[in-house]
């Protein structure tokens, strides 16, 4: 069933015309409250009532004119509409309040534009982080949202967050001696490292300053009567030991370059080999013959899969790496070097690997030996029989000629 009410009473009123201009202006200047009355009225409305015939009345049409205002009224509930007089305080400072009421809009016709702090590099000042720490908007003393609406009469006060520079650590830098050769095929005096006392920015790693605290002396070659001895292919669970046996003996001290996969099968036999003061190297995993013919990926896997291998087994890292067949290029260089490991090569290759007899090894290596002299033999890769039977013989001629044992 329809109800009819008739029209809210204000507005039939304005139709009527029963509403003289003084009315009219106090109606006007009360639209907010009109406007949600009105509305309020209409709700109940389910259909419209039949209008009865009117009598034409003087000044209808003149009030007539209200009713786009009041219409308006009622479109516009739920809009904010300002006063002419409205403000707020931004910072302690007045600022009229216009149409558009949130915080982003007042702060800008305040001319105060937040500021968040700025993390900055300690040494060219290039931004690192732009909102390292955050500006604070507070309305009416409650962290607000730039997007949050402002009634007239509230404080907005901001807070901007302050630029910084990162913090700085002092650091000792060790300085390699420079003047070793990319493949060390002979002894070498490396030299004394230096150090350098660096002020850095923690976070960027730019060097503010640099101090040089000791110099660092140049490498030099081995001149006096002192060669090395260097073991490859092991280690070998039936040749390694009695190597080992020979050296322990005569007061040597060796190098012994070892392959991956021999490492892992007998770790053992690498630990004995570091308990025994002896120098530790890579050797490659599966002893890739020509390294330097491989890809990058391969060339990196080959030389840090074994360095691992090593460390695994003594808990120590390899300080040296040679290639199979002494094949090198840049790039396995270059590989060896990031894993910090000097490449060693050698200057006196007796061919002992081809299984040739003892005194045929013996009279190769004191024909080539001289000051310096890196001498290659083998541990592992077949039998080594002839190697050993050599071996003692040699320390001793060696020495009876007055050369000293060292390591690289």
């Amino acid at each position: 069933m329809a109800i009819d009410v008739g029209p809210p009473p204000r507005l039939a009123a304005a139709l009527n015309g029963s509403v003289d201009e003084t009315e009219a202006a106090l109606a006007l200047r009360g639209l907010d409250e009109l406007a949600r009355e009105l509305w309020a009225d209409a709700q109940v409305v389910v259909a419209p009532a039949p209008v009865p015939p009117r009598v034409r009345r003087p000044g209808r049409w003149r009030n007539l004119a209200l009713v786009p205002a009041v219409l308006a009224a009622m479109v516009g509930i739920g809009t904010l509409r300002v006063s002419p007089g409205a403000h707020v305080f931004v910072n302690g400072r007045r600022v009229r309040l216009g149409s558009d009421t949130t915080l982003r809009t007042v702060l800008r016709a305040a001319d105060v534009r937040p500021h968040n702090g700025e993390l900055k590099s300690a040494g060219t000042k290039r931004v690192l982080n732009r909102q390292a720490d955050p500006a604070s908007v507070f309305l009416d003393g409650v962290a607000s949202a730039l997007g949050a609406h402002v009634q007239s009469g509230e404080h907005i006060r901001v807070i901007n967050g302050h630029d910084s520079v990162e913090p700085v650590d002092r650091r000792v830098n060790t300085v390699v001696a420079t003047g070793l050769p990319p493949v060390e095929r002979r002894l070498w005096h490396v030299g004394r490292s230096g150090l350098d006392e660096v002020i850095v920015g923690r976070l960027s790693g730019e060097i503010i300053s640099r101090r040089t605290v000791r110099a660092a002396a140049t490498a030099h070659p081995e001149t006096d009567k002192v060669v090395a001895l260097t073991f490859d292919d092991g280690p070998d669970p039936k040749w390694t030991p009695q190597v080992l046996d020979i050296l322990n003996r005569n007061g040597v001290k060796a190098t012994f370059c070892t392959i991956g996969l021999w490492v892992q099968k007998w770790p053992e036999l690498v630990r004995a080999e570091r308990d025994q003061g002896h120098t530790l190297c890579d050797h490659t995993v599966h002893h890739v013959l020509h390294l330097d013919h491989k890809q990058h990926p391969e060339v990196v896997s080959e030389i840090d899969d074994a360095a691992d291998l090593i460390r695994g087994a003594t808990g120590q890292d390899p300080k040296f790496f040679r290639a199979p067949g002494g094949n090198t290029n840049d790039d396995v260089i270059a590989v060896a070097h990031q894993r910090d490991m000097r490449v060693l090569g050698w200057a006196v290759d007796p061919h002992d690997y081809e299984k040739i007899p003892a005194p045929l090894i013996f009279a190769r290596i004191m024909q080539q030996v001289k000051p310096g002299a890196i001498i290659l033999m083998h541990d592992g890769g077949g039998d080594r029989s002839q190697t050993l039977a050599q071996l003692e013989t040699l320390i001793v001629t060696l020495k009876q000629q007055g050369y000293r044992f060292a390591v690289p």
